[in-house]
């Protein structure tokens, strides 16, 4: 720079620096100063009811753009962002003890944001039900309250006094259980009773309202004993001995104290119960003898009314070597047991076999060919008493002519049929449809095993639905001495199964399949793997499926599962209760699949199975624990089998 060359005398130099130094501070000055980040705000506290929080802090800020609580963790906001000078917020649609946070309040502008202190506190607690005695005595009292919709956990403080204005307390217990009882009490004394809840900051509810009693004046009556049971089909009674003189009268009771009886007279020994179901267990049950000074209890009892009889015996199908059964379980409820048996003598004299099941349905193997049987029936209740049986036969076991067509039936409810052309074996033979090839194998004791792993790849396909119900049989084909005749056949046998559906849809495993991809499958028995049988095809007019094979085997009935979820969607989005908005209707569904619906920062609020069949479903919009949930952007993950698709909800409330 010229005006700084060494050659000009000092004092020029001099100024000249000076003159520069001026010059950038000015140009330094000229330039606007770095904004700043708002002042964090302060106080930052809540003030919690049943349902709501309301949110409070100060604002130690000028330059503020607003402000927005979010979860301290993650910092996802969940009040939306509000405007500047702001020093509240009211969180809604809370449940009751609800643990809510932490949460911090964050100041923000276009430098960045300031964070508060996290603050976590819990919603109120409602009031509890109001207590009820359940027991009384001479020196105790029991008693019981409703949770008044609190959820479990929450803890609750009893309290018992003899003033009603419980200025004295005379005992007082706390836990998270809907009951307690106060021993060491005084004979002949009125005591009050109150009950609060606790939520999880150790604020108390208001008390539900008092419940009084009076403690007994005078010693108990002498329990019963030797409680017994006499049951019919549809009654009950219960008989005790009476070992007190000074009864007012007698109940049959619950553990719980329950009065299932009513009051009983003095010296009574048995009460009838009537109007009940078949197999039914009732109990455990107690005789009780009470006075005004206590009661007495029996030891406790629980018995079954007797089983309704089964009825409709019917021959279901008979081969060279089996007989199979059915009949109707009558008034029975489900798990009933019955038990069949199976004898060349009429009378029953000597019984060839004998099963017991909880289906309808069984089949005896391993009979003599070319001979008469007698079938009979009876259900046994849940304490072993049987009813009386019902008789069904004779029912010839038989051999098919190999000149002949040859048409046999078996499987559940006759639903399988095996058409074996002549000259498709070399000798006259019986056929064996044996229903249950996993409790009651034939051709091999492996076989339930080899079935298992089977079904284990299939499952493994999610293209397959697993085994309509009721549609597994292994078929057996013997000779006139009951010897296995295997190898492969002359000729191709055909192979029939009926199915029902509704609308289209078959129940495979649980599972809704549509029945125009039904075929039927081979076990492969040395891979342990299902085959499908090449030429199956799905009759919709007789509703069957039929399919040669050239050897046999166990056999099923499998389908394809509609799996896919590519234009699956949800609507209506946003939703607005406010508008009408009901519900959220997800569609165009796989056949089977499981919805998750999550908040933002990944928390499940409700899952959904869908495997009605019908590609829909609709949801309540409301949590797991059947709040309603909060406004806000949530996210939806639906998955099937082989595929998954996202979306993305708002709801506005």
């Amino acid at each position: 720079m010229p005006f700084l060359d060494h050659r000009r005398p000092a004092t020029a130099r001099r100024s000249a620096w000076k003159a520069l130094a001026f010059t950038v501070l000015a140009v330094a000055a000229a330039r606007p100063a770095r904004a700043a980040g708002p002042v964090a705000p302060s106080g930052f506290t809540a003030s919690p009811s049943t349902y709501s929080v309301s949110w409070f802090w100060i604002d130690n800020s000028t330059t503020e753009a607003g402000f927005r609580v979010v979860v301290a963790t993650t910092g996802f906001n969940i009040s939306g962002d509000l405007p500047s000078n702001t020093t509240t917020w009211l969180q809604s649609s809370l449940t009751p003890n609800w643990r809510v946070g932490p949460l911090a309040v964050v100041a923000f502008n276009g430098a960045g944001v300031s964070t508060s202190a996290p603050v976590t506190v819990h919603t109120l607690a409602l009031v509890p039900g109001a207590p009820s005695i359940i027991a009384v005595s001479t020196g105790s009292i029991a008693a019981a309250w409703p949770s008044g919709g609190n959820p479990a956990g929450t803890s609750f403080t009893s309290q018992l006094s003899t003033d009603p204005a419980f200025s004295i307390i005379v005992q007082s217990t706390q836990s998270v259980a809907l009951g307690t009882s106060f021993p060491g009490l005084s004979p002949a004394t009125t005591y009050y009773l109150r009950v609060n809840a606790q939520n999880g900051d150790l604020v108390s509810s208001a008390y539900a309202a008092t419940t009084s009693t009076m403690t007994n004046s005078g010693p108990s009556p002498a329990a019963p004993s030797g409680l017994t049971a006499s049951p019919t089909l549809n009654s009950i009674t219960w008989r005790w001995i009476d070992n007190s003189s000074d009864e007012t009268g007698f109940r049959v009771v619950t553990g719980t104290g329950g009065i299932v009886s009513g009051d009983l007279a003095v010296n009574t020994t048995y009460w009838d119960q009537v109007s009940l179901a078949p197999n039914t267990p009732y109990g455990s049950y107690f005789a009780e003898a009470f006075n005004a000074g206590g009661t007495g209890r029996s030891s406790g009892l629980t018995n079954y009314t007797l089983a309704d009889n089964p009825s409709s015996l019917n021959i279901a199908g008979t081969t060279a070597t089996a007989v199979s059964i059915n009949w109707a379980g009558g008034a029975n409820p489900a798990g009933t047991l019955f038990k069949a048996e199976i004898s060349a003598d009429p009378t029953f004299t000597v019984i060839t076999a004998t099963a017991q099941t909880t289906a309808l349905a069984t089949t005896f193997s391993g009979l003599s060919a070319a001979t008469s049987y007698y079938v009979r029936v009876q259900a046994i209740n849940g304490d072993g008493v049987g009813t009386g049986y019902i008789n069904a036969g004779p029912a010839f076991t038989q051999l098919f002519s190999h000149t002949q067509n040859a048409l046999a039936t078996g499987g559940v409810n006759n639903a399988v049929t095996l058409l074996i052309a002549p000259s498709t074996l070399n000798s006259d033979f019986a056929v064996s449809i044996n229903a249950d090839p996993i409790a009651a194998p034939i051709s091999s004791p492996n076989l339930p095993d080899k079935i298992a792993q089977a079904n284990t790849k299939a499952v493994s396909d999610a293209s397959l639905s697993g085994i309509v119900d009721n549609k597994l049989v292994e078929i057996n084909i013997f000779d006139g001495l009951n010897q296995s005749i295997g190898g492969v056949l002359n000729k191709s046998a055909e192979i029939t199964f009926r199915f029902s559906h509704n609308g289209g849809i078959v129940d495979a495993a649980g599972m809704p399949i549509r029945a125009k991809t039904l075929a039927i499958y081979m076990l492969n028995e040395r891979d342990n793997l299902w085959v499908k049988l090449p030429g199956s095809r799905v009759n919709m007019i007789d509703n069957s499926v039929s399919a040669p094979t050239p050897h046999f085997s166990v056999f099923t009935l499998m389908g394809q599962v509609d799996l896919d979820l590519s234009t699956a969607y949800a609507y209506p989005v946003p939703f607005r209760p406010s508008r009408g908005d009901s519900r959220i209707t997800f569609t165009n569904l796989a056949q089977a699949a499981t919805i998750r619906i999550f908040t933002v920062s990944g928390k499940l609020v409700r899952k959904l199975d869908v495997n009605d069949g019908t590609g829909a479903l609709d949801w309540d919009v409301r949590n797991s624990d059947g709040a309603d949930i909060a406004s806000g952007v949530y996210f939806y993950l639906i998955e099937s089998q082989t595929d998954r698709k996202k979306g993305k909800l708002i709801i506005i409330r």
